[in-house]
């Protein structure tokens, strides 16, 4: 009696084959011959193909059927069935292959409570990829044009699909993109979203400040911005406060409105003459000021005020403005050492300062821009001290503005708008038209010549059945010189010389 009919899949893989992998099933069948196996996968036959590749080889006491799927993705997963037969009968032995993958992109990313040092982020769990996935992880990164930032970031377990990141800064605005990871490997991350914290006052003095005596009744404040990082939120402006030294009054404050510029400075009026004054410069924003600078001590002068020149605009152009001033009457005439104008764009930011020599009572600023308000004060130098400022006059440069440049809050010019984004996008714009250019010309070029093969051909055909068939002749034409070289020779061959001659009757 024959050996019973045995069937066994066996070595699939010590582990699940992971995507781009091969896969390998063996089935040995053990019985009498003939042995007749065969594969199915999900009930539906399979047979060798590109990627399937199925073999069998004979073995001691039966057959052993190997089947190989190259280069596997997630579709060859599903239930293999190895099938065997012979004259006794027939056996089935099924297997679960599963391909497995790095999960797929994290969904439904959101942002929950948002507040000025945190905030929580929470998630849908994605297709594992057939690996239980192992972690989340949780990038985020400061969004600040122009500025490189490190990217943190925040590993959560499996068993969660929620963060509280704690380590934000106030009124900054965040990337952030989740990838869940599993034993294969990390999967894509999902599409960036933004998250913006409260903001919190600035936490950070203004840096460099210094005070300077202008004359007797004024003085001159400088300083910059406080580190951004402690900002906390958009600045608005600051505060520049002063008193008499040691008195019990309180700081009496000046605003100042913030421009594009971290370098600024203010012009304090209508001090004392003679007298020691403290100043202090705080930053504020939407929720309140920072901390004060250091008391800075300064003496205004002890010397009367000089009366300011007279200043006044003399004429404008589009990019430039002269402008003039009068001496004060009742002043030598050589009591100033030299002039200071200073200038500035609009009605906020820096002033430009521009040194004029005693001798001249006029000066031309140059490299204006059209069509755009500017502000101008003069003050005068003698060796007893500096003059009081004269009128801050407005000025209008004639022609057209030019268009507002596109930009952020923060002043910064966005990415589609700088060089290393436009002209890769040129340069791809002008290969494109090149290669459009270059297409049209070549298909002109085939249906001109297509045009003009038809025509020959059709010149040949009228020329063929025109010719006497019939009761007649056919005499080719007198002999002709033709070149060696040349299209009359190519068409020379073509003329129909091989045409019946009729002969003529007896």
């Amino acid at each position: 009696m024959s050996k019973p009919l045995l069937v066994l899949v066996l070595r699939t893989a010590l582990r699940a084959p992971a995507k781009a992998e091969s896969a390998t099933l063996v089935c040995e069948a053990e019985g009498d011959q003939p042995l007749i196996t065969s594969w199915a996968k999900n009930d539906i036959g399979l047979q060798t193909t590109g990627r399937v590749q199925i073999n069998e080889e004979l073995s001691a006491t039966g057959i052993i059927a190997q089947m190989t799927i190259l280069s596997t993705h997630r579709n060859d997963g599903g239930s293999y069935t190895c099938s065997a037969k012979n004259r006794f009968g027939e056996v089935n032995n099924t297997i679960i292959l599963r391909i497995v993958e790095p999960p797929e992109r994290p969904v439904s990313v959101k942002v929950g409570e948002v507040w000025s040092r945190a905030a929580t982020v929470s998630w849908s769990p994605p297709f594992d990829g057939n690996s239980p996935i192992t972690q989340y992880v949780v990038h985020y990164w400061k969004d600040i044009e122009g500025a490189s930032h490190r990217l943190q970031e925040r590993s959560v377990p499996a068993t969660q699909s929620s963060v509280l990141l704690s380590d934000l800064q106030p009124g900054t605005t965040y990337l952030l993109r989740v990838v869940a990871e599993n034993d294969v490997g990390r999967g894509e991350s999902s599409e960036p979203f933004k998250l913006r914290t409260e903001e919190e006052a600035p936490t950070a003095p203004p840096t460099d400040v210094t005070v300077i005596a202008t004359g007797p009744t004024s003085v001159s404040v400088t300083w910059k911005a406080p580190p951004r990082e402690h900002w906390n939120g958009r600045l608005l402006g600051y505060y520049v406060g002063h008193k008499r030294h040691q008195s019990m009054e309180p700081f009496a404050f000046h605003t100042v409105t913030a421009g594009r510029s971290t370098h600024l400075d203010h012009r304090l009026t209508r001090l004392q003459k003679a007298t020691r004054y403290s100043v202090v410069v705080k930053a504020f924003n939407s929720v309140g000021s920072g901390p004060e600078s250091h008391e800075l001590l300064v003496e205004t002068s002890d010397k009367d005020s000089l009366k300011p020149p007279h200043l006044y605009v003399s004429e404008t152009s589009d990019t430039a403005a002269l402008l003039e001033w009068e001496h004060p009457r009742d002043l030598p005439e050589n009591v100033f050492t030299h002039y200071m104008v200073y200038y500035r764009p609009g009605s906020e930011g820096s002033w430009h300062s521009v040194h004029v020599p005693s001798k001249d009572k006029r000066f031309k600023l140059t490299s204006l821009e059209s069509g755009t308000k500017y502000q101008v004060y003069l003050t005068a130098y003698s060796e007893s001290g500096v003059s009081d400022p004269s009128d801050t006059l407005t000025l209008l440069t004639e022609g057209k503005a030019m268009a507002p440049s596109i930009a952020s809050v923060g002043g910064d010019t966005p990415y589609f708008l700088k060089l290393h984004f436009i002209i890769p996008v040129a340069a791809s714009i002008v290969i494109i038209v090149i290669v459009i250019v270059v297409a049209w010309v070549w298909v002109k070029k085939a249906q001109f010549r297509d045009e003009r093969e038809a025509a020959r051909v059709s010149l040949y055909a009228e020329a063929y059945y025109t010719l006497p068939h019939k009761g007649a002749t056919y005499f080719p034409p007198p002999q002709q010189v033709i070149a060696a070289t040349g299209s009359a020779q190519d068409d020379a061959y073509d003329v129909p010389w091989d045409l019946p001659v009729a002969r003529p009757k007896m």
